[in-house]
C-alpha cells in the first residue's frame, strides 16, 4: 500500500485501537460488532450494547423489588 506518512500513522493507530478493543470484550459482543470497520464505530457499538445490558439489569432489579 502506498500511503502518506500521516495516513499510515492513522491506519496503524486505528489498527492498534481495534486490536485493543477486541481483546477486551467477550465472544457475545464480538459476534455482534465484528462488521465494524473503524475503531469509533466499534466503540459506539459496544457502548450501545452495554447501555442495553445495564437497562436490562435495572429492569430485573425493579421487577424483583416489586415482587418482594
Amino acid at each position: 500500500m502506498n500511503m502518506s506518512p500521516e495516513n499510515k500513522a492513522q491506519f496503524e493507530s486505528e489498527k492498534e485501537a481495534i486490536h485493543l478493543i477486541l481483546t477486551g470484550i467477550g465472544d457475545e459482543i464480538y459476534s455482534t460488532i465484528d462488521a465494524c470497520q473503524i475503531d469509533q464505530e466499534l466503540w459506539e457499538a459496544i457502548e450501545r450494547l452495554q447501555q442495553g445490558e445495564s437497562l436490562n439489569i435495572q429492569d430485573v432489579k425493579t421487577n424483583l423489588f416489586q415482587e418482594f
